[in-house]
C-alpha cells in the first residue's frame, strides 16, 4: 500500500496506483475545495469514533485536476479549551495571550482530510494513516537534517555520510532495545551515547524527550571527534574479528558446508532404510532449512520453501496419522489453487486472453527440446492448453475434499499438468516432488494395482493403528496450519495487520519455512533477455564465457537437466529482467570473476582467459528468440538474438584493484 502526505495526492501518482492496481491513503492539502467538505461535514452528524480520540466521516470529492471523485476520509480532533492567540499587528510588536473558551457550545477541533482507494471502515483507515506517521516522523526529522531531501545540500557527500550513520545507529540500537524489552515501546534514544555526544543533544521536559540535532557545519568539531570514534570502533573491530579469505566467503571448500551435504545424504539413506526414520527426518529438514538460509538469493526460490514445507509435515509421517495425510492433501490442493489464484489476481492479459503458453516455451529459464516443437503447436492448441491449466488450478483442486472419484480425478488432472512441464521445461525437483505429494490422494486400494506384491506385503506389515501421541501431536499442528491459514484470508480481505501473537505466529512459520504461500507462473514473460559475459584485454576484442546450462551461443542444444538446478544460471535469468542493484550478487559475482577465483571460474563452461583475468569485463543484454525449425534445420542454430546493449561493465581500474587485493589475500594466507 502506497502512504503519504500532501503532494502524493496528485492526479499523476494517483492514477498511477489505481492503474497499477495499488491501494493508497494520502494526506490532501487544505485547498479551497478540501476546506468547503471539511465545512460541510462539521456540520453534519455522520462522524464516528476513529480511536485515540479522533472521529472520521467520509465523502466523495473531486478537486481540481482529478480525472474523478474518489473517496475522501476527514479526521478530527478537538483541543484543549486553553489556547494561545498571537496577535497580528503590524505597528508594534506582536502579543501572546491565552484564550479560555468556558462555552461549552464552542468546540475547536484539529483535522486531516485523506483521500484513500481502500474499501475498509473509516476506525482502520485512521489506524493505518496513524502508523504511517508513528513509523516515519521520528526517522523524518533525521533525514531532514542530514540531507535526505532536507535543508543541508551544500556538502551533499557529508550529508548522505551522516545520514546513513545516524539511520544505522538508530535503526540498530532500537531494535536491540526492543529486543531486550519487547514488552515496553521503548525507542532507543537514550541508549546511544556515541551518537547524542558527537552530533546530537537530548533535552526532557514536561515528560516528553527530545532530540535536537546539530548542523554539520555548526558542529564541525564535535561531528568530526565523532567521525574518530567511529572510526576507532571500526578499526578494533576489524583487527580484532575473524577474517574469512577468498575461498571461505565462497564457500565451496567450506568444511562446514561439505559436512551439511554429507549429514544430509546420511539422513536421507537412514530414511530410505527404514532406521531412526523421524530423527534421520528432522535432519534433513534442519539441513536444507540451513542452506536455503544461507543461500539467500540462490535458495530463495519456492520450490526450496515447497519442499520444506513437505519435509517438515514428513517428521509426522511414522506416526502414520490420517491427519497428517489430510495435511498433505491441503499441501497438494493449496499449492495448485493459488497458482491460478496468483494468476487472477495479477492482472497478467496473456492469462486473460489465454496466450500465455504462446510466450512460455522459449521464454521460461531453461527450455527443453521438446519445450522448442511445442513452441510451434497451433494457436488454438495453445489457447486450449492454457485454458486446462486455469481449470487444473482454479476448479479441480475442490475435489481434493471431495468423495473418492472427485479425488482421483484431481490427481490425474495433476499429474497430467506436472508431468507436461517436466517435458517441456527444466524446473529441477519442483515439479518432481508434486507429483510425489499426488501419492497422498489416492486410497491403498489404488496402489495395491501398480504396487509389487512383495512389498506390497512388506508395507502391510509395517502398516499400524496411529498412537495417541502421534494423534494428538498432528492434531496440534492441524489446528496450528488452520489457524495460520485463516489468518492469512483475513489479513487479504481486511487489509489489517492481525493481533501481535498471530503477526509473531506468522513471521515464525514464514522463518521456519511450515507453512508458505505459493503461486507459480504469476506473470507470464513476453520477451527474453540473455546475459552474455564477455572479456577483453584491450577493450577491442572480446571472448565469450560459457555457461553450463543457460543458452549462451546461439546453436547450443536444448537438454534436460532435472532434479538438478543450476543456480546461477537460474539467477542469470531473473537478473536479466531489469537492470543489476547495486551492491547485489551479480556486481558481486562479476568482480569475483575478474578476480579469476577457481571456486567462481568452476561454474562456467569455458573460460576463454584460463591463464589471467582479462582487464575488462562486461555484461551484454541480448534479447533471444527461438529460430523456425527450417532455420534450424539449415543452419543448426536453435536461437537468434539481437543486442540490446552493455548491462555492466567492469574497467581496467577494477583489474589492478583486484590484482592488488588476491596479493593481500595471499599475504594474510
Amino acid at each position: 500500500m502506497l502512504r503519504g502526505d500532501r503532494d502524493w495526492g496528485t492526479e499523476a501518482n494517483l492514477q498511477a496506483a489505481e492503474q497499477a492496481g495499488l491501494p493508497y491513503l494520502f494526506k490532501l492539502r487544505l485547498t479551497s475545495n478540501t476546506r468547503r467538505l471539511v465545512e460541510r461535514l462539521m456540520l453534519g452528524n455522520q462522524w464516528v469514533k476513529a480511536g485515540q480520540g479522533w472521529q472520521a466521516a467520509e465523502s466523495e470529492l473531486r478537486l481540481t485536476g482529478w480525472s474523478c471523485a474518489r473517496r475522501v476520509v476527514v479526521l478530527r480532533r478537538q483541543l484543549k479549551k486553553n489556547l494561545a492567540v498571537v496577535g497580528q499587528n503590524q505597528q508594534g510588536p506582536r502579543q501572546l495571550s491565552f484564550a479560555e473558551l468556558t462555552d461549552d457550545d464552542v468546540a475547536v477541533y484539529e483535522y486531516s482530510v485523506l483521500v484513500t482507494s481502500l474499501d475498509i471502515e473509516m476506525l482502520s483507515v485512521a489506524q493505518l494513516y496513524r502508523d504511517r506517521a508513528d513509523a516515519e516522523n521520528s526517522f523524518d526529522e533525521l533525514k531532514n537534517h542530514w540531507g535526505w531531501g532536507g535543508f543541508t545540500t551544500q556538502d551533499l557527500k557529508r550529508c548522505r555520510f551522516m545520514a546513513r550513520i545516524t539511520a544505522l545507529v538508530y535503526n540498530w540500537w532500537s531494535l536491540f532495545v526492543r529486543l531486550a524489552d519487547p514488552d515496553r515501546h521503548t525507542e532507543a534514544i537514550t541508549s546511544r551515547p556515541l551518537m547524542l555526544y558527537g552530533i546530537g543533544r537530548q533535552t526532557r521536559h514536561a515528560g516528553q524527550t527530545r532530540l535536537t540535532v546539530s548542523s554539520t557545519h555548526a558542529e564541525a568539531v564535535k561531528v568530526e571527534q565523532c567521525y574518530r570514534r567511529i572510526a576507532a570502533f571500526f578499526k578494533e573491530l576489524w583487527a580484532t574479528a575473524e577474517q574469512f579469505n577468498a575461498q571461505q566467503r565462497w564457500c565451496r571448500n567450506n568444511p562446514a558446508l561439505k559436512a551439511v551435504c554429507l549429514a544430509g545424504i546420511g539422513a536421507a539413506l537412514m530414511v530410505t532404510v527404514n532406521f531412526l526414520v523421524t530423527p534421520a527426518l528432522i535432519v534433513c529438514y534442519v539441513l536444507y532449512l540451513s542452506i536455503a538460509t544461507a543461500g539467500q538469493d540462490f535458495t530463495g526460490f519456492q520450490w526450496d520453501v515447497f519442499l520444506l514445507e513437505s519435509g517438515f509435515l514428513a517428521i509426522f509421517l511414522p506416526g502414520n496419522s490420517k491427519i497428517i495425510h489430510f495435511l498433505y492433501r491441503l499441501l497438494i490442493a493449496r499449492f495448485m489453487f493459488m497458482g491460478g489464484v496468483v494468476k487472477i489476481a495479477s492482472g497478467d492479459p496473456t492469462w486473460a486472453d489465454l496466450t500465455a503458453l504462446k510466450y512460455h516455451y522459449w521464454t521460461q529459464p531453461l527450455p527443453t527440446p521438446l519445450g522448442y516443437y511445442a513452441h510451434f503447436l497451433p494457436e488454438w492448441w495453445q489457447q486450449f492448453c492454457t485454458a486446462g491449466v486455469m481449470f487444473i488450478e482454479l476448479v479441480v483442486p475442490l475435489g481434493v475434499f471431495m468423495p473418492r472419484p472427485f479425488r482421483l480425478f484431481a490427481a490425474w488432472s495433476f499429474i497430467l499438468l506436472q508431468s507436461c512441464i517436466v517435458l517441456t521445461g527444466n524446473y529441477n525437483f519442483f515439479n518432481l516432488l508434486a507429483l510425489l505429494l499426488c501419492l497422498f490422494l489416492f486410497d491403498d486400494s489404488d496402489l495395491a494395482k501398480i504396487t509389487p506384491q512383495k512389498l506390497y506385503t512388506k508395507l502391510q506389515q509395517n502398516n499400524r493403528s496411529p498412537s495417541t501421541s502421534a494423534t494428538f501431536c498432528s492434531g496440534i499442528w492441524a489446528a496450528m496450519v488452520v489457524l495460520i491459514l485463516t489468518t492469512h484470508l483475513w489479513m487479504a480481505q481486511t487489509q489489517q495487520r492481525p493481533y501481535k501473537i498471530l503477526h509473531e505466529l506468522l513471521q515464525t512459520a514464514s522463518n521456519f519455512a511450515v507453512v508458505n504461500n505459493y503461486g507459480p507462473f504469476a506473470v507470464m514473460t513476453t520477451e527474453r533477455n540473455e546475459i552474455i559475459i564477455e572479456g577483453s584485454n584491450d577493450g577491442v576484442h572480446w571472448l565469450e564465457y560459457g555457461f553450463k546450462y543457460k543458452p549462451d551461443s546461439l546453436d547450443k542444444p536444448l537438454s534436460w537437466n532435472i532434479p538438478h538446478q543450476p543456480r546461477l544460471d537460474w539467477q542469470l535469468w531473473f537478473a536479466a529482467l531489469s537492470r543489476p542493484q547495486s551492491g547485489g550478487w551479480f556486481e558481486k559475482f562479476m568482480h569475483r570473476l575478474q578476480q579469476g577465483l577457481p571456486e567462481v571460474l568452476a561454474l562456467m563452461a569455458s573460460n576463454p582467459f584460463p591463464n589471467l583475468p582479462p582487464k575488462y569485463l562486461r555484461a551484454v543484454w541480448y534479447r533471444c528468440t527461438f529460430t523456425t525449425s527450417d532455420k534450424r534445420a539449415a543452419t543448426g542454430k536453435v536461437w537468434k538474438r539481437e543486442r540490446l546493449g552493455n548491462y555492466y561493465e567492469l574497467n581496467e581500474n577494477y583489474y589492478f584493484i583486484s590484482k592488488l587485493k588476491n596479493k593481500i589475500d595471499r599475504t594474510n594466507h
